[in-house]
């Protein structure tokens, strides 16, 4: 508020604007969800909330499809890039079509921002370079192809239920360069095996651990939810929508809880005749 102190004279103008930017922009800087919400005029959920805002260095989300995980991650990118300048980001998923999506949602909140956007160095289709920062959008099907990069400040790893271990064994070196680096695994749940199934299960409490079910996503009706549960069959419905590990053996019609329900001990034996 401007306050007349004198004729000619205001006090409190220049310092009050001041103070404000500069709470606001130390606030967008530890929050990403906040800087989300003033600058892209995004509404989060409240896991979105935690993933963006977590302190951890490891962070999982086991997510339901049509959560929003993607848009999830292209905000934390950004992120990463307009308030650490220098910083490399990398997107990584099964296939380049599948991280260069995540890069083509990271452009698009760029646009969002509008004349508050920082100015895009160089861009192609599968990386963006802005403030002094890259994001590089990698596909994990040619984990060889990507050896030689080093000290990322962030890997967000999209599917990763769905990534081979040859790309883990790739990518999991580059933060030994990088003490501070920040790793994220998103993904619907796969078998119950693998690198992503060990992490959700991981007990030494270095993971922040989100599970979205779709359930819990106000914009999925429970409509589409019967629909698509009617569709799929209980066993991949469970696997797509209500984030349950797919158990034995995944070409089976039946999955093992329908197989062991089949069973049951008290059904008589029939008397046998010779």
């Amino acid at each position: 508020m401007l306050r007349r102190q004198s004729p000619g004279r205001w006090r409190g103008s220049m310092a009050d604007v001041t103070f404000a930017s500069a709470a606001r922009d130390l606030r967008h800087a530890l929050s990403p969800a906040s800087w989300a919400r003033d600058a892209l005029r995004w509404t989060p959920d409240e896991w979105q909330v935690r993933l963006l805002d977590s302190p951890r260095r490891r962070r999982i989300a086991l997510c339901s499809r049509q959560s929003g995980k993607s848009d999830t991650a292209a905000i934390l990118a950004l992120h990463q890039a307009t308030f650490r300048p220098g910083s490399l980001v990398l997107l990584l998923a099964p296939s380049l079509r599948q991280a260069g999506e995540l890069l083509r949602k990271v452009k698009g909140h760029l646009r969002a921002m509008g004349a508050t956007a920082p100015k895009v160095e160089r861009e192609n289709l599968s990386e963006l370079e802005l403030n002094g920062s890259r994001i590089m959008a990698l596909p994990g099907d040619n984990p060889d192809s990507l050896r030689g990069i080093s000290a990322p400040d962030l890997i967000i790893l999209d599917e990763a239920a769905f990534v081979s271990k040859e790309l883990v064994d790739v990518i999991l070196p580059f933060l030994a360069a990088s003490p501070n680096g920040v790793l994220v695994l998103l993904s619907t749940p796969g078998v119950a095996s693998g690198f992503f199934y060990e992490s959700w299960h991981d007990a030494s409490g270095r993971f922040e651990k989100i599970r979205v079910s779709a359930e819990q996503i106000s914009r999925i009706t429970p409509d589409f939810l019967d629909e698509m549960r009617a569709r799929l069959g209980p066993r991949r419905f469970g696997s797509e929508f209500m984030c349950e590990w797919l158990t034995g053996d995944t070409s089976s019609v039946f999955g093992r809880s329908a197989i062991e329900a089949a069973f049951s001990e008290n059904v008589p034996l029939l008397p046998i005749r010779f």
